[in-house]
């Protein structure tokens, strides 16, 4: 207001935007992890690649601003059963606004069956830290097989007959042992048990 006595009044309309970072996830193939509300939902779940007992597969995930400031990245946390199998690489700092960042999962199963852990990404993001999501993965096992003229199943008894084998004589059969599982199997030689009819 002033002394004017046309535009005593003088009216401005101001305007601004406000500050502020805002996180989202994409997962290995690029596709979107939705952020979750903890008092509401259980987090999303990502599938990692099946990897064999006592290897490791790297998954890349990559974490975006779609803020007009940086987003500044505290940490992520591992929690859960088998966390231990699902090691995280290193932590961006942070990532400017508009920009994307990325970091690792490596997972090395250690038993056999479904394995998990839980992930929470904490940052300046105050409407989404922690941003949390469960990540999955099957161990592959080594499957057993072996065959003389037929497959043998496991405690199966090979037959020799109708060769008559005589006191002090030797007849030879070959054993194919083979892998059909995807990993490494490991054997340990334990005898033969003979049937004498």
């Amino acid at each position: 207001s002033s002394n004017d006595p046309d535009k005593s009044t003088f009216n401005i309309a101001l305007s601004a935007a406000g500050l502020a970072p805002q996180i989202s996830l994409e997962g290995p193939t690029g596709v979107n992890i939705p952020y979750f509300n903890p008092n509401l939902a259980s987090p999303p779940t990502v599938t990692l690649q099946n990897t064999a007992i006592n290897s490791s597969s790297t998954s890349t995930f990559t974490i975006k601003n779609t803020g007009n400031t940086a987003l500044t990245i505290n940490g992520i946390s591992n929690t859960g059963p088998n966390s231990s199998e699902f090691v995280v690489g290193a932590v961006p700092a942070s990532v400017t606004a508009g920009g994307s960042e990325t970091f690792t999962v490596t997972f090395t199963p250690t038993g056999s069956g479904s394995r998990e852990s839980t992930l929470e990404i904490t940052s300046n993001d105050t409407d989404r830290s922690p941003f949390e999501l469960k990540v999955k993965g099957a161990s592959l096992s080594p499957a057993i097989g072996a065959e003389v003229d037929t497959i043998i199943r496991d405690n199966d008894v090979v037959n020799f007959s109708p060769t008559t084998v005589y006191f002090g004589s030797t007849v030879q059969k070959t054993l194919t042992i083979t892998n059909t599982g995807p990993s490494t199997l490991n054997l340990t030689f334990k005898g033969i048990t003979c049937l004498l009819y």
